[in-house]
């Protein structure tokens, strides 16, 4: 019943590819693009085309297009030559936007490649920070997006686990449900949102 489709890069997340997922209900409301880093610097390094304010300009192009749309991104700290300026401008870009799923990568050297013979290699200790802070962002940003649809309809597939008495099952924005009450597998619901239980919304 429902298509989910994964992991596409910012210069293919084309305009048609977001009416297609906006105008038909097989698609789930699911974008998974990772952008790395939201410093033009860091980018540069990456050698990826694009900066924090091209992001930012997608980002809110996905939102109008498709609303009630998660976003997943990844994201790498420590890059070689990674400043805490740098750092910062990726933190507050994900503060200011509504990610709902964020991996966060910790940069590893790999012999052979470019970045591996790069100064400014950072610290062990360094990039452990810059990780935890992130993966504390990205919880607070998840909570903050389920929380909208507090009191909201939403369509939801069952699946098959059933604990205490609720059903798993996930939401048209791929959000994990509990929905209350043994349901049997892959039925189409329409649910209210009660409330959110650890990382997952209650219906």
């Amino acid at each position: 019943k429902w298509v989910r489709f994964l992991y596409c890069y910012p210069n293919k997340v084309t305009q048609k590819l977001l009416d297609t997922i906006a105008e038909h209900a097989a698609l789930v409301k699911y974008i998974d693009m990772p952008l790395q880093h939201a410093s033009a610097n860091v980018l540069k390094r990456m050698k990826r085309g694009a900066s924090g304010d091209i992001f930012l300009k997608l980002l809110e192009r996905i939102r109008r297009t498709i609303p009630g749309v998660a976003i997943r991104t990844s994201m790498i700290v420590g890059f070689p030559g990674e400043t805490d300026a740098d750092f910062e401008e990726t933190r507050a870009f994900i503060d200011s936007l509504p990610f709902t799923y964020l991996h966060v990568f910790t940069y590893s050297s790999r012999p052979g490649t470019p970045s591996a013979s790069m100064p400014n290699q950072l610290r062990g200790n360094v990039t452990r920070e810059r990780n935890r802070v992130l993966r504390e962002l990205a919880a607070r940003k998840k909570h903050e997006f389920q929380e909208q649809f507090l009191s909201r309809e939403l369509q939801a597939i069952t699946l098959t686990n059933f604990e205490n008495g609720r059903t798993e099952a996930l939401t048209d924005n791929y959000q994990k449900l509990w929905l209350q009450g043994r349901h049997d597998s892959n039925l189409l619901v329409t649910t209210t949102i009660l409330g959110i239980d650890s990382d997952a919304l209650v219906g």
